[in-house]
């Protein structure tokens, strides 16, 4: 690398060529903007294991005693923009289940405790296609905002948003909905 070149990546010399004053507003908003639209950026992660995409969606196809979503195993319409599918067919988990009232829907001010398992298997008629997955486990380095892990599979497995990414890309929608979850106001 050249002399020149060299001194062009000094931040000193940066600041002289383009001028400190035009700078500092510049990256004083981009430093706010990128704060605010980020869910997960004050949240630190939990300091248990971490769920892999794997176990997840093992634990999301496994046969068990499911509680689907309104008592009824009939997938419903698609009544949100988030996710392209037309039908949805939701179901809980046992612990999950609890926090469901006598018509099967979610509880006016439930929050889920650990081990608490949402599937979202979604349609497009022909078969799942998408099977959307929230895990409550607030200790998992995976865990996001709201303590759940969050997740996206083809039916085959293949991972659409990996558990990883911490519901970064889920929370910006879920943050409205009771203890983060959305079929009361998408699907009531």
């Amino acid at each position: 690398m050249s002399r020149n070149a060299r001194r062009w990546w000094k931040p000193r010399a940066v600041l002289r060529r383009v001028g400190a004053r035009s700078v500092a507003p510049t990256l004083a908003f981009a430093v706010l903007v990128s704060c605010a639209s980020d869910p997960l950026s004050r949240l630190t992660p939990g300091d248990g294991p971490a769920v892999s995409d794997a176990t997840l969606y093992s634990l999301a196809t496994a046969d068990g005693a499911w509680t689907y979503y309104k008592r009824s195993a009939v997938p419903i319409a698609r009544q949100s923009s988030a996710h392209p599918e037309r039908t949805a067919l939701v179901r809980y988990n046992a612990a999950a289940a609890t926090q469901l009232n006598e018509a099967g829907q979610v509880r006016r001010g439930a929050t889920f405790p650990d081990s608490s398992l949402i599937v979202k298997a979604l349609s497009n008629g022909a078969g799942v296609v998408t099977y959307a997955v929230m895990l409550k486990l607030r200790s998992s380095a995976s865990a996001g905002v709201g303590g759940w892990v969050w997740a996206e599979f083809g039916p085959d497995g293949a991972v659409r948003y990996s558990t990883t990414g911490r519901g970064g890309g889920c929370a910006g929608c879920h943050d409205v909905g009771i203890d983060y979850t959305r079929m009361n106001d998408t699907h009531p």
